[in-house]
């Protein structure tokens, strides 16, 4: 099964911002509290036709509790480094206002643990609740795309995975640090995904050229550019694929596309 790769290759395809985010926190339970947020937004840039980091948020929060001698030799955050930090309240409105900047939630482990501190925080604070329509979890993209006996020491962690793709940034559990590995992380695993799964024949597919035009609720248009090469071609020349065009509303490609590059993308990029 290969529903979170599929998943996560399509919210690149359709949506031109990303927040990318972690914590570190007093522990474990869900009495424990955030003690750090880190984040990035991630937008696509059309010109140089890459995701580019266009905001961030990085800040301790004081959590009102002491901090576990346990969970600061992990994070290496003590009581004396949040003694004058924004207190949870104000913690809660600062990621709300980040998250209000994206259209897809991405980390890692984020859906069965950093969510979960995120939700209580907003419930606790800000009487919303916290439930992303979109969300990219790097955690269990690697568990359907690499095998366990492919990492170190068999396991998933953040840095193994990130030294199998060989974007190991280091810094780990600091919560900007792990954001930082956690987005090179994501799109390592959606270029294996479309390398290996979504266009078995072909290498090196990528978009060249993405924008979005939105002019009512009824006309609402992604136009794509896409460059491949076949892993048959022994010259190793690069196809181009211009001005494809997907069509929100009525859910469709134009013009219809018959070469199968085209069609994969239609079968897994467009999950709305």
């Amino acid at each position: 099964m290969l529903d979170n790769a599929r998943a996560a290759a399509g919210c690149l395809l359709r949506h031109p911002a990303l927040a990318v985010y972690d914590t570190e926190t007093t522990g474990v339970t869900s009495d424990d509290k955030i003690i750090q947020f880190g984040g990035v937004i991630l937008a696509w840039d059309g010109c140089e036709n890459r995701y580019k980091i266009t905001d961030h948020l990085c800040t301790l929060s004081n959590p009102g509790i002491p901090i576990p001698e346990e969970a600061s030799k992990v994070n290496g955050i003590y009581d004396s480094d949040v003694k004058d930090a924004p207190p949870q309240e104000d913690l809660a409105h600062m990621i709300q206002n980040f998250f209000g900047k994206a259209e897809v939630v991405c980390g890692y482990n984020s859906i069965k643990f950093d969510n979960g501190f995120i939700r209580r925080l907003f419930k606790r604070h800000l009487g919303v609740d916290f439930s992303p329509k979109e969300q990219i979890d790097a955690l269990k993209i690697a568990r359907e795309i690499i095998r366990r006996e492919e990492l170190t020491d068999g396991s998933y962690k953040l840095c193994n995975v990130a030294t199998y793709y060989g974007v190991n940034s280091g810094n780990f559990h600091d919560a900007m640090g792990d954001v930082v590995n956690t987005y090179k992380i994501i799109f390592s695993e959606v270029n294996h995904y479309n390398r290996d799964y979504a266009f078995p024949r072909y290498a090196d597919v990528h978009i060249m050229y993405q924008k979005r035009f939105t002019k009512s609720h009824k006309i609402d248009y992604t136009y794509f550019d896409f460059e491949y090469r076949d892993r048959n071609d022994k010259t190793g020349t690069m196809q181009k694929l211009a001005h494809c065009r997907y069509d929100h509303y009525s859910k469709s490609f134009s013009p219809e596309i018959k070469d199968p590059v085209s069609v994969a993308n239609a079968l897994f990029a467009v999950n709305e």
